[in-house]
């Protein structure tokens, strides 16, 4: 009896976020606080924020875990983070360890809510621009939904700025030694856009990897290995899309590159997950943090929510409780 209750919990659970959210979101699209590394967050209704944390209670804290030991050898750290959307995965990075982060958001509404966010964060510092390989007005728009977006072509003319020419106005950050972008297929025409900053200050590169939205864009997936490999880029982490530790590689004595393409594109949907690059120099960073998050996924095994067997009535008792609750502290619209 409790199987089949937990079962339709579980449908139930997923018709919530993926049919009935979606739908209200069309006609009304209201803020809620949720609660993400214990600090308290304004999100629309529509993110799928906490969907994704509740498949993976560690989604997205990777990157946190990565800027940590980042900053074991690099002690003045700061870091930018290109499509820093409402500015959760600066909360995330913060809550790991305290540095300088640049956040660089351009959809305007998740801007604000960026600003709400991080107002009470000390050493975060926020610019409201769509960025690309060059600094132009161009016929793009704004794709978005369910809590992300990015560029795609478009009617109306918007102008867009290059992470180099945006760095003459931020010269605090000219020397990041981290570089996040998350940009729904676009990240390569923002790294394109950073090649002096890159070729300067060899960050380490934490970037977004989808081959359907990257061919899209009218490019090659491997186009941003082979970019990257020129300028020194030779070692690889790969995750994927929910943060789950996958395989590293050295592009220069493997094919790393071949076997990324056949574990995205040997599933029936579409898939999608983060890339860690780092340059030549920094392979004993990319040593440390390849040690230590193998250390991190042997000793959480079992960490994802569907994995508690014991205990998963009450589990999706517990979710379903806590969603409503904190769909009901409602934070201002936007």
């Amino acid at each position: 009896m409790v199987k089949k209750v937990t079962t339709l919990l579980y449908y139930l659970y997923y018709l919530y976020y993926l049919v009935l959210i979606p739908l209200v979101s069309k006609f009304v699209d209201p803020l809620i606080v949720y609660e993400l590394n214990g600090r308290k967050i304004k999100l629309p209704i529509s993110h799928r924020l906490p969907f994704y944390i509740h498949l993976n209670e560690l989604y997205s804290q990777n990157v946190g875990r990565i800027g940590k030991i980042i900053r074991s050898k690099y002690k003045n750290l700061s870091a930018i983070e290109v499509g820093a959307n409402v500015g959760d995965t600066i909360i995330i990075m913060r809550s790991f360890s305290k540095y300088p982060i640049l956040g660089i958001e351009g959809d305007s509404r998740f801007f604000k809510i960026l600003a709400e966010n991080t107002k009470y964060e000390r050493d975060v510092f926020i610019e409201n621009y769509f960025l690309s390989d060059k600094e132009e007005e161009t016929r793009l728009e704004f794709r978005g939904g369910f809590g992300t977006g990015g560029l795609t072509e478009g009617k109306n003319n918007i102008m867009v700025r290059t992470l180099d020419s945006l760095l003459e106005d931020r010269a605090q950050f000219i020397n990041a030694k981290y570089l996040i972008t998350d940009t729904d297929g676009f990240d390569f025409n923002v790294l394109r856009g950073a090649i002096n900053f890159i070729k300067r200050s060899k960050p380490v590169i934490f970037f977004e990897f989808d081959p359907d939205f990257i061919l899209e864009n009218k490019q090659k997936p491997k186009g941003i290995f082979e970019y990257l490999s020129i300028i020194g880029y030779v070692f690889y982490i790969v995750y994927d899309n929910l943060g789950d530790l996958i395989f590293s590689f050295d592009i220069n004595k493997d094919k790393g590159y071949f076997r990324l393409l056949r574990y995205f594109y040997k599933k029936n949907n579409r898939y999608y997950g983060d890339i860690v690059a780092f340059n030549k120099v920094d392979k004993d960073l990319f040593e440390k943090v390849l040690m230590d998050e193998d250390n991190f996924y042997n000793k959480n095994k079992n960490y994802k929510w569907f994995y508690n067997g014991k205990n998963k009535f009450s589990w999706f008792v517990y979710i379903f409780i806590k969603d409503w609750f904190q769909c009901s502290q409602q934070g201002n619209s936007y």
